[in-house]
């Protein structure tokens, strides 16, 4: 009898010291997922890097974000000086066009250059209808802050670029112009309904007034709606060879 019960002893504390080491594994895991500070997503959804479901019950991440430094690597880009020296005093416009991935820049109602960007990734590049079908709203939206937002996380990865222009979109919460840590998605359609632009240009593109209006449309020809035109600086319908030497090159950044 007597090695049956020492056999049930040896059981009982070895089932007894399994459970409290499981016991506190399981604490020290929620612990460090309790930990995880929330992220902002282009749709405004807050997440944190082990979700991997959008939830809209979740608090969209609006605080502050850490201080960051703009030397974000990305690809090559030809500045050029047109925003360099931004004018405080002249009325800047940005056309966003959906089909062919542009963001143009006007200065006076005058287009002074255009850089390749990116936009929702759905394929029919029509206006947004709901919070999570990958388009870019069509409209006319201010830039109403600046963000600083090398840190920001989408399901736990850095995507954001060091700058987010947030848009006062009244239907939809979290779209902005924003910077990006890829450089090759820029050119096509790839956002979840941003627009993406590189790195060194939204850094320019920081320093343009507050509710400076931000055009998106869906095909060139829309633009002419605006009251905007796409014939460059020198007024001429397509830009000579000079003046294409100061825009950015369609291609550029991926």
């Amino acid at each position: 009898m007597r090695w049956k019960f020492l056999l049930l002893f040896i059981f009982l504390a070895s089932m007894t010291i399994y459970f409290r080491r499981r016991s506190a594994s399981v604490s020290a895991s929620v612990s460090t997922l309790s930990k995880q500070e929330p992220f902002h997503s282009e749709e405004g959804f807050a997440c944190t890097e082990h979700d991997s479901v959008w939830s809209s019950d979740l608090a969209i991440a609006d605080a502050a974000v850490q201080e960051t430094s703009e030397s974000i690597q990305s690809g090559p880009v030809n500045i050029c000086g047109f925003l360099d020296n931004i004018d405080q005093d002249s009325d800047y416009h940005l056309v966003v066009v959906k089909e062919t991935c542009t963001l143009y820049i006007f200065r006076n109602s005058i287009q002074i250059g255009r850089v390749s960007a990116s936009v929702g990734s759905n394929p029919d590049l029509s206006d947004k209808i709901s919070p999570r079908d990958m388009r870019t709203p069509e409209g006319t939206f201010p830039i109403v802050s600046r963000e600083k937002s090398a840190h920001w996380k989408l399901n736990g990865m850095k995507c954001y670029g060091p700058w987010f222009l947030r848009l006062d979109t009244p239907e939809w919460k979290g779209i902005g112009i924003h910077g990006t840590d890829d450089p090759a998605s820029l050119g096509r359609p790839s956002s979840m309904g941003c627009i993406k632009v590189a790195n060194e240009v939204v850094c320019k593109l920081k320093n343009l007034p507050l509710s400076t209006p931000v055009t998106i449309v869906r095909r060139s020809e829309d633009i002419e709606a605006a009251g905007l035109s796409l014939a460059f600086h020198d007024g001429s319908s397509e830009a000579s060879a000079d003046a294409e030497a100061q825009i950015f090159s369609e291609n550029e950044g991926g």
